[in-house]
């Protein structure tokens, strides 16, 4: 089962060190909307998960936990908190802590129910290129079948092709995209540039764009002038999976 977005949002807090006045003042979000997501009472609109996500400097599919298969390893509130408690235990409470946490394994009462993965059937309507630029004149549409317990909304899916996005999104895995965003700089975007069709994070300027791949051993890239005003933006990536086939 996992953690709600509160638990998350207070584990990032902690882990940061920040309280919850620094993200107030980092967000511009009001005092009490922030306090509204940490209790749990209401979950943020896409423009405020944004802000959120961009004032701790994460992924904002780690608030949202979009992606099962590559979740970021974020320890949850309660886990944060024992370890806190723990650290100002000596060696014997300690022991006597994680003890009794082992009894509480070996009971099987406190188990973890298992999370069952259903066959999820998709139609990829084209191929983005984590590389150079993949030609989009001619889409390709092809049945793809995804095992997850959840799918991001989204608008259209496709199939990637290239290792520039790796070890994040790796050729071959198929990608959600939304066609409604807003600008974020750093996050995953799918552009038509001059007809070629390429997923890269994406940073902005006044007068050009800067193209990211996650693979180190590709360049960035800087698209600037008629390249610019030939660019389009087709949509936010929202989440990926591998394919089973």
């Amino acid at each position: 089962m996992s953690d709600s977005f509160a638990d998350i949002l207070k584990a990032l807090l902690i882990e940061r060190n920040m309280q919850q006045s620094d993200l107030v003042k980092l967000t511009g979000i009001s005092k009490g909307a922030i306090s509204s997501y940490l209790s749990g009472e209401y979950v943020p609109k896409q423009n405020n998960t944004y802000k959120i996500a961009k004032a701790l400097n994460v992924d904002v599919a780690v608030l949202l936990q979009w992606n099962s298969k590559r979740k970021k390893s974020i320890p949850s509130y309660r886990i944060t908190k024992t370890v806190e408690v723990m650290e100002t235990l000596n060696d014997d409470g300690q022991q006597a802590v994680y003890d009794h946490a082992e009894l509480l394994k070996a009971s099987g009462k406190y188990d973890r129910p298992t999370v069952v993965e259903d066959d999820q059937h998709i139609y990829t309507l084209g191929r983005a290129a984590a590389g150079t630029g993949y030609g989009n004149l001619d889409p390709v549409q092809a049945h793809r079948i995804i095992h997850t317990t959840e799918i991001p909304d989204h608008d259209f899916t496709l199939d990637v092709t290239g290792e520039s996005m790796s070890p994040t999104i790796s050729d071959g895995d198929i990608v959600f995209v939304r066609k409604n965003y807003d600008r974020m700089d750093g996050q995953i975007y799918v552009l038509d540039i001059d007809g070629e069709t390429v997923i890269k994070r994406v940073y902005f300027d006044t007068d050009q764009i800067t193209l990211v791949s996650d693979n180190p051993d590709w360049r960035d890239r800087t698209v600037t002038g008629y390249d610019l005003k030939q660019t389009r933006i087709e949509g936010i990536v929202v989440g990926w999976e591998t394919p089973a086939r």
